[in-house]
């Protein structure tokens, strides 16, 4: 098992039994963790693995699930902010409003809608229609946390 801090969290690689494969995991959310010992717990890291492969990747890339593309127009300035931290790809650099379009490999969904949430009114999702409404939704649940 490995770990390391991104974006203000503890995540570590370590293998699954329930899934018998690699998985990321959040360290905050882990509810139930113990050591196994003797045959259930043996464990081989894969000779292909390297750490490297997870680091600098944000929390919506850390998966294995197949990513969708994910455009989204991002309002000026926050954008600017966006492409300076080299997050998604630049398909318009310069909307007529200052801001930029953009495209992400999403493979955790949940976690791209948490990261787009601060932004507000300045991130607008424009493909898929699948996640505009989880982004959506997530809007309305916040907005009703506050009336």
């Amino acid at each position: 098992m490995a770990s390391w801090l991104s974006w203000g969290y503890w995540y570590c690689v370590g293998r699954s039994r329930e899934r018998a494969a690699m998985r990321v995991f959040r360290v905050d959310r882990m509810k139930s963790v113990a050591l196994v010992d003797g045959p259930t717990g043996d464990f081989a890291v894969p000779k292909d693995f390297t750490i490297a492969a997870y680091l600098n990747r944000a929390p919506w890339e850390l998966s294995d699930e197949k990513p969708v593309t994910v455009r989204v127009r991002i309002a000026f300035p926050q954008s600017r902010w966006v492409i300076g931290e080299g997050l998604g790809r630049v398909t318009t650099a310069v909307t007529d409003d200052g801001g930029s379009e953009l495209e992400f490999d999403v493979r955790s969904p949940d976690a791209f809608v948490r990261w787009l949430l601060p932004l507000g009114a300045q991130a607008q999702v424009l493909t898929p229609p699948s996640i505009k409404q989880l982004l959506d939704d997530a809007r309305a649940k916040l907005r009703a946390l506050y009336r």
